[in-house]
C-alpha cells in the first residue's frame, strides 16, 4: 500500500504538464501513488502522461467519460485513493523534491489529521513570485476555531489529509461551482481542529492569467455560485447540529467573497441578492454587518 495518494486532474495544460509529473517523479520519498484524472481534455496532456505511466507503474489513469470539471476529478481521486494520506496537486504547478517527504514526516510527528505546507505564488500576469504564507517563522500546530478559520486560504493544493479522516467526513468538492475550494474547506475543518503548518515553501502554485481567480468573466455566474455555497454550508451545520457555533463561518465567508467579485456597477444588484440570500439561511438581521 502507498503512504500517499496525489490526485492529479488533468485538462488542458499540455504546456505545463510535463513539468509537474518530473517534479513528482524527482522525490525523495518514494513509496506514493499518482492518480491522474483525464477530464477528457482536447489536446496533448494524457498522451505525455501516458509516457510516464508506461514507464512507472505508480502512475495510474483514470478517464471520465466527459468532461466533468475540477471538483468531480478531485472526487473521483478520492475514490479511488488507497494510500494512508492524500494530497491535490494541480497539473500545471509543480513540487519541491522533498515535499512528500516533508509531509510524511509532520503525519508521523505530529499525530494530525492534515498537514498544511507554504508555497511558491507566481504571478504570470506581473512576473512576481511570493509566499503564500509569510507571517510564520516557524513550523508550527494551529488550532482552528470558527473565529479564525476564515482568515487562512481555502486552497486545497496547499494541504494534505490523512485519507481515513477524509472518507470518515465524506465530504466531497461541490461540483460545477466556482470557489469549490472554500466550500471543501470550510466544511473539513469545522471538523478537523487542529493542522500542522510547515513554513518551508514545498509547493509552486502558477497565478495564470485566464484562471477563475484573475478573470473578471463571468461574474453573474460567480456571485451565484458564493451565494449556492452559502446555502450549502448553512445546510450542512444545520444537519449535523452545529450550526450555532459555526455561524459566523458563514457570515464570514460571505461577506470576504461576495466583493472578492469584480462587480463594478452591479452592486446595487449584489446587495438586493445578498440581503434575499441571508434571510434565507436565517440571518435575518446580520447582512448589516457586511457595512454594504
Amino acid at each position: 500500500m502507498p503512504d500517499v495518494s496525489i490526485v492529479l486532474p488533468i485538462y488542458n495544460v499540455e504546456k505545463y504538464i510535463k513539468k509537474c509529473l518530473e517534479s513528482i517523479t524527482a522525490q525523495n520519498f518514494k513509496n506514493f501513488e499518482v492518480l491522474c484524472i483525464d477530464d477528457c481534455g482536447t489536446d496533448n496532456s494524457i498522451k505525455i502522461t501516458q509516457e510516464f505511466v508506461q514507464k512507472d507503474s505508480r502512475f495510474k489513469i483514470i478517464k471520465h467519460e466527459n468532461n466533468r470539471g475540477l471538483s468531480a476529478a478531485r472526487n473521483t481521486g478520492i475514490d479511488n485513493a488507497t494510500g494512508k494520506y492524500i494530497l491535490f496537486i494541480d497539473s500545471d504547478d509543480w513540487i519541491e523534491n522533498n515535499l512528500l517527504e516533508q509531509i510524511v514526516i509532520a503525519f508521523e510527528q505530529n499525530k494530525t489529521d492534515s498537514v498544511w505546507f507554504n508555497s511558491y505564488i507566481y504571478n504570470q500576469k506581473t512576473g512576481q513570485t511570493y509566499f503564500l504564507t509569510d507571517n510564520l517563522k516557524e513550523s508550527t500546530k494551529i488550532y482552528l476555531t470558527p473565529d479564525n478559520i476564515n482568515n487562512f486560504a481555502s486552497y486545497a493544493w496547499n494541504k494534505a489529509f490523512k485519507l481515513s479522516k477524509l472518507k470518515s467526513l465524506n465530504i466531497k468538492f461541490p461540483e460545477g461551482l466556482y470557489f469549490e475550494d472554500s466550500e471543501f474547506y470550510l466544511k473539513i475543518f469545522s471538523n478537523i481542529s487542529e493542522i500542522y503548518l510547515i513554513t518551508q515553501p514545498l509547493y509552486h502554485y502558477q497565478l495564470r492569467e485566464n484562471s477563475i481567480v484573475t478573470s473578471s468573466d463571468n461574474v453573474e455566474k460567480k456571485l451565484n455560485d458564493i451565494f449556492q455555497i452559502t446555502i450549502n454550508l448553512y445546510k450542512y451545520f444545520l444537519s449535523n447540529n452545529t450550526f450555532k457555533q459555526n455561524k459566523k463561518i458563514i457570515l464570514r465567508y460571505f461577506a470576504q467573497n461576495i466583493f472578492s467579485v469584480k462587480i463594478n456597477k452591479q452592486k446595487k444588484h449584489v446587495i438586493t441578492l445578498a440581503k434575499k440570500v441571508l434571510k434565507e439561511i436565517d440571518f435575518p438581521n446580520s447582512y448589516e454587518d457586511l457595512n454594504i
